[in-house]
């Protein structure tokens, strides 16, 4: 018997992922691993490595965490004694059209609510489009289900050198989708004098890198909204809201060690700007969960550690959200040498005004 702990600044429920050791000759057959608190938790397994017996040595699990509650992982020696029903994912990814999410309908909400999802990329100022090509599944449920699709990116008339990866996990019961993206630059480094020269052969500048989610269209009016849990505060906005982390925020924030191909640093301000209809607010390091609003729906974005990885954007209108990876915002673009990945991980949100939010600060 082994007690979980999971560290969290959350309340509620939401779901969790946790790898557990096990003895050699401990447990050989991944039914008898289950999660208790005071009753049985749903759960999936995936073994991740075993013994030279064949026993599990690691094995993932997944469930849903309930904050207030203490979680035991038991072993049943009847393997038949745990089993876990067969669930549905509450958001469905189409990908038949690129890719757009489907609220699955039950008694509750019985409507078709559709968000258009785009991978816009910009580079040699020309604008591409990220062409999703056939997915494959990863995991399936009855937790968690995660699916898999290589990205293309194509202008009207050219193919992009870059390259990337989608994954998407979707969960039973919770209305959020949390991503993965790879992008990379497959393309050779010129090494000028041995060395590796920003700006050499074989580096692309990208101008802007985003994704952007288009909201179904309602007649009543979108409300907007950022919650920063670095200073408890929040900013509303009826027509457009912006975060924009153009720096590090520390004292350093324009160290030598942000020189570009240029020689300069390419840094505009120190922190960030939070842009409310007009209205401008600063701060040093943003950690902003973004809101969009009407009386039927509810979305949120989120991309943990936002400062870390400057630069970054949230923006929000009446019609869409967008998560600027490369934002166009960051003065002198961001630079993919030839070799080099970057992979970003952040969590959308669709619920009803009803539902408790999974996403919070």
């Amino acid at each position: 018997m082994r007690l979980l702990e999971i560290a969290s600044g959350c309340s509620g429920q939401f779901p969790v992922k946790v790898s557990v050791p096990f003895s050699r000759g401990e447990v050989f057959h991944t039914s008898q691993i289950c999660i208790a608190d005071y009753a049985p938790q749903c759960v999936q397994r995936k073994v991740l490595s075993r013994w030279p017996d064949d026993s599990i040595r690691w094995c993932l699990l997944d469930f849903v965490w309930n904050s207030v509650s203490q979680y035991q992982v038991t072993i049943h020696r009847d393997p038949a004694a745990s089993t876990s029903e067969a669930g549905s994912p509450a958001i469905e990814l189409n990908d038949s059209e690129g890719l757009r999410f489907e609220i699955a309908a039950d008694d509750l909400h019985k409507m078709d609510q559709l968000v258009n999802v785009d991978i816009r990329l910009r580079h040699g100022g020309v604008e591409h489009r990220g062409i999703l090509e056939p997915g494959k599944s990863v995991e399936t449920g009855p937790v968690r289900w995660t699916r898999r699709w290589p990205v293309k990116f194509r202008s009207e008339t050219v193919l992009s050198p870059l390259v990337g990866q989608l994954i998407a996990h979707t969960y039973a019961n919770f209305p959020v989708v949390k991503f993965e993206f790879v992008i990379r630059n497959p393309q050779a480094m010129d090494h000028p004098g041995g060395n590796w020269d920003l700006g050499a052969a074989g580096s692309v500048l990208v101008e802007d890198l985003s994704f952007c989610f288009t909201m179904p269209s309602k007649a009543d009016g979108s409300q907007l909204s950022v919650e920063l849990s670095d200073t408890g505060q929040s900013f509303e906005a009826q027509e457009q809201l912006r975060v924009f982390q153009a720096s590090s925020g520390g004292e350093n924030w324009n160290g030598q060690n942000h020189v570009d191909h240029n020689g300069t640093v390419p840094l505009s301000f120190r922190g960030y700007r939070v842009a409310a209809d007009g209205i401008e607010h600063s701060g040093l390091r943003a950690e902003p969960v973004l809101r969009w609003k009407q009386e039927s729906i509810e979305a949120a974005i989120v991309y943990p550690n936002f400062w870390q990885n400057f630069p970054k954007t949230l923006e929000a209108d009446q019609s869409k959200l967008r998560l600027g990876l490369f934002p166009a915002e960051a003065t002198g673009g961001t630079e993919l040498q030839g070799g080099e990945q970057k992979t970003h991980e952040f969590a959308f949100e669709m619920r009803w005004p009803q539902t408790d939010s999974v996403i919070q600060q």
